[in-house]
């Protein structure tokens, strides 16, 4: 885990290495500029972050690999409230704001310090949940405002075509939502919490592919937003989050495993 709100609704710097076998964690490390509402990937063998929240907006893009994080590059713009996805060896960085507006490029890396844009968004948002498979990107739901005191939320699934850069809405969420997180297992794209308005969800959703439906698929242990997730040896873990706002972080990590 990198970075993220911690209690008091505080940027921390902090890197913190989980071992979900143990259910033990422990810090190892720092990133060079504290952030929150940022995206990561894991590029080449390194975390890389992208962008996020500090006392403003910033376009900084940091790398850690066992050391304290160093800056490597700068994103276009400023963005925070970002998501990324990495897709055959590319990673794509997804909605977000620059502080003023929303930004609806697609920006794509191979190595975390060189950005193009690839498409852009049919719905520009925030706090959207993005997953690819094959030549395909998904961006599930997300928020269209620009403040926080008028949250709007949207139902849209946001199919990209990363081969022509076409984007169309191909589904919808059975209700809008915002700050849930996606990941795959077993080939399927899962969509996990998130939050209608200030009201979390424990929901799990499973995105058909073929229709762009979205379909229930079982609940979480608790309601969650804001989550990180990762899957590691086909084995999925939700990490962290907020069920009350950003005052009151949640320090879980759940194992997410499809049923059979």
């Amino acid at each position: 885990m990198l970075g993220g709100l911690a209690t008091g609704d505080s940027s921390t710097s902090r890197i913190v290495h989980v071992n979900p076998a143990r259910g033990s964690s422990r810090i190892a490390g720092n990133l060079a500029l504290a952030v929150h509402d940022s995206a990561g990937a894991v590029i080449r063998g390194r975390f890389f972050v992208f962008g996020g929240g500090s006392i403003d907006t910033v376009s900084t893009v940091q790398a850690w690999k066992r050391r304290s994080a160093i800056e490597v590059a700068r994103l276009p713009d400023g963005r925070s409230d970002l998501s990324a996805a990495t897709v055959a060896g590319t990673t794509y960085i997804v909605g977000g704001w620059d502080g003023t507006a929303m930004t609806p490029a697609i920006l794509a890396t191979r190595n975390g310090v060189s950005f193009k844009p690839v498409a852009r968004l049919a719905v520009p948002v925030r706090y959207a949940a993005v997953a690819g498979l094959g030549s395909t990107l998904w961006v599930v739901g997300g928020v269209t405002s620009t403040s926080e005191g008028g949250i709007t939320d949207t139902n849209a699934v946001q199919k990209v075509d990363l081969l022509s850069g076409r984007v169309t809405i191909a589904g919808r969420l059975p209700k809008p939502m915002g700050h849930a997180t996606a990941l795959i297992l077993d080939g399927q794209i899962f969509v996990l919490g998130g939050r209608s308005g200030t009201v979390p969800s424990s929901g799990i959703f499973r995105l058909n592919q073929a229709s762009g439906a979205i379909v229930p698929a079982g609940h979480l242990p608790q309601a969650v937003s804001d989550a990180g997730s990762v899957v590691v040896h086909g084995v999925g873990y939700l990490v962290g989050g907020e069920i009350t706002g950003p005052t009151e972080p949640l320090n879980m990590v759940v194992i997410l495993r499809p049923s059979r």
